[in-house]
């Protein structure tokens, strides 16, 4: 098998756990792996280090998948996503009448860099982002069938590095018409995987919508950047007096609705809107809202964009802060992994001393539990979240 020497004194991420091997580490490359292939790692004294996913695109040259010496095969895919399986088990996923929803696998927390794997009622949504892990699809797909058996419904493929999806298995004989219904604490949702963001649901949101409810019975409740409504089904059931969604979307619009009518919410009673978020703030009524939701999509989706989304932060946080009602409520958001948990909270202390309003940090929020980061890649750590108390 090919092979990658590492240059002394460049070996330390590596025995620290972090999977990401940068060209500049590498001495040299015995053999000429192709895009995507298995390559052995080693030291400059030929001690054997890791297994990894060799890359020539971008600075990560290769991304370790295994400390032992270990080759493509079932089971290797089949005792790594068992593993997994576990882990989510012991945070009591799935519950089937109550979530059945969640990331099963989470790329490098899950030590399969490259892999986000996402479980919506025994449908599988594969989500593969570097050549290497498209290459092992079919041995990650056998895999998946033989831990959950008759379980399995159906896998689909959503491949980032050529921007292809595509139905990979169907099993059953079913003819799996999208979109499906998922629950989540109970509350039911459409997902459309073939036509949605993300793999079709932002499971990484659940537990944040959970605690939402805390604060919205008897309240108005503007949620922005709304998408398919989660955070306004939560908001409706929990009491709130009025919900009023936001997104640029039509087919975002859409599929909220037919939300609020499988949980049996009144569309009538709570407005739903196809509108530029930044338009909408801009132009809504000051002191009207109890609690406003700012979730938007990714401002920075690398370094080189971090300026201006840490500008696009402060500039719609200034206007929620500005409007929201004496002692109300904002959750306001940052999925953008290149902007800091520091810098997103300076964005918005930057946006309350423009407004003259005193704000009080209630919590911080982060992804869900089947979304934990590895300690050892901080990387993986991206959604960052406050409940603020605008006095």
């Amino acid at each position: 098998m090919n092979k990658l020497i590492i240059r002394t004194g460049k070996i330390e991420s590596i025995k620290r756990y972090h999977p990401w091997i940068f060209s500049g580490a590498v001495k040299n490359i015995e053999g000429e792996p192709k895009e995507g292939e298995w390559v052995e790692v080693y030291d400059n004294h030929n001690n054997f280090l890791a297994m990894a996913h060799y890359s020539q695109k971008g600075s990560i040259i290769a991304r370790i998948i295994s400390y032992q010496k270990e080759y493509p095969s079932v089971d290797f895919y089949k005792n790594k996503i068992a593993i997994a399986k576990a882990l989510r088990e012991i945070i009591n996923l799935p519950l089937d009448d109550i979530t059945n929803a969640f990331r099963l696998i989470y790329g490098e927390a899950d030590g399969l860099p490259g892999l986000i794997i996402d479980f919506y009622n025994y449908h599988f949504v594969i989500e593969t982002h570097t050549t290497g892990m498209y290459n092992d699809l079919q041995l990650i797909s056998n895999a998946l069938q033989e831990l959950y058996g008759d379980k399995l419904k159906s896998i689909f493929v959503i491949d980032k590095t050529q921007n292809i999806k595509n139905s990979f298995y169907t099993f059953k004989n079913e003819d799996i018409s999208l979109p499906i219904i998922i629950k989540e604490n109970e509350y039911s949702f459409y997902v459309n995987w073939e036509e949605g963001q993300k793999t079709g649901f932002y499971i990484d949101q659940r537990d944040n919508r959970k605690l939402l409810q805390r604060y919205v019975n008897g309240k108005t409740v503007l949620n922005m950047f709304c998408y398919t409504g989660a955070f306004s089904i939560y908001a409706a059931k929990g009491g709130a007096k009025e919900v009023i969604s936001v997104d640029s979307s039509a087919e975002a619009i859409n599929l909220l609705k037919r939300n609020f009518d499988l949980n049996n919410i009144n569309n009538k009673d709570n407005e739903s809107i196809q509108e530029e978020a930044i338009n909408y703030l801009n132009n809504m009524q000051k002191d009207y809202f109890d609690v406003i939701i700012l979730d938007p999509p990714a401002f920075a989706k690398s370094i080189d964009a971090r300026h201006n989304a840490i500008k696009g932060y402060k500039r719609i946080n200034t206007i929620a802060i500005e409007k929201v009602k004496n002692n109300g409520i904002i959750f306001t958001f940052s999925c953008s992994q290149a902007v800091s948990q520091l810098q997103f909270e300076g964005a918005i202390m930057s946006a309350a001393i423009d407004n003259n309003r005193r704000i009080k940090i209630l919590h911080r929020l982060t992804q869900a539990p089947c979304h934990a980061p590895s300690l050892f890649h901080p990387e993986g750590y991206y959604l960052k979240g406050l409940v603020l108390q605008v006095e």
